[in-house]
């Protein structure tokens, strides 16, 4: 069995904590789900995280890092979230929201290629693809790379990155993986150096989130669902 190194607690504010038990209850107690896709999206926040902090920097603010350990955050939360950050009731939502909306759009795409005469131009081969980014080195910041200028592009992602979990999901979901990063990053091997300038990031992306905790995270973004009594299995506890 391999050994991992020891997990470096990230605390989670006080005020995030009681959003979490909300969000617990709300689902396992109350067979409520989040309507999706949920406005402001992951990848929404991230870049407004962003903004912010490009907006107040400082000297001793970096920018390009800043931007690659936001990139690699979204790298992580769009690979770990089904498997690691849905409870039990809210997977069959994720495979109608995501799996199944992917497949069909990839199915019109390959059907769309087969009736095409010309072939696509290179740039527009790139842009018909779905954006997944470097899931190859989500245990590997040092490569997690991303343009800094990204955070300021347009609001609205593009239809492809819609399929993604950071395009579908929100500010709940997001906090979620934050309870889970300190085993992720054990698992990743990376140096101590690493994990403090991480750690560093996450709590100011806390903060964010805790400053901003009136407008993201809403009672009225639950939805009743039919859920049978084998969905109503207790999940995972996030808290």
């Amino acid at each position: 069995m391999e050994d991992f190194p020891e997990e470096v607690p990230l605390t989670i504010p006080p005020s995030l904590k009681s959003h979490l038990e909300d969000d617990c209850f709300w689902i396992l107690r109350r067979n409520k789900l989040i309507r999706l896709p949920r406005k402001p999206t992951v990848e929404t926040i991230l870049r407004d995280f962003y903004l912010h902090c490009s907006a107040n920097a400082t000297e001793e603010t970096n920018l390009p890092l800043l931007a690659e350990v936001l990139d690699g955050i979204k790298i992580y939360f769009d690979f770990m979230l089904a498997d690691h950050l849905l409870f039990a009731q809210e997977k069959s939502q994720y495979k109608q929201a995501v799996e199944e909306k992917r497949e069909q759009k990839l199915g019109v795409k390959r059907k769309q290629s087969e009736t095409e005469s010309k072939p696509q131009s290179n740039g527009a081969v790139v842009n018909s693809l779905p954006q997944q980014g470097n899931l190859e080195n989500t245990t590997d910041s040092s490569k997690m790379e991303v343009d800094s200028r990204q955070a300021s592009r347009d609001s609205s992602p593009p239809d492809s990155q819609l399929l993604m979990p950071s395009g579908i999901y929100g500010a709940e979901h997001l906090l979620r993986l934050f309870v889970r990063m300190p085993l992720f990053l054990s698992r990743a091997h990376l140096p101590a150096g690493h994990v403090q300038t991480l750690h560093h990031y996450f709590k100011e992306l806390l903060e964010y989130l805790c400053s901003r905790r009136q407008e993201l995270f809403l009672e009225e973004c639950y939805e009743d669902t039919m859920a049978t009594n084998a969905e109503n299995e207790m999940g995972t506890n996030y808290v």
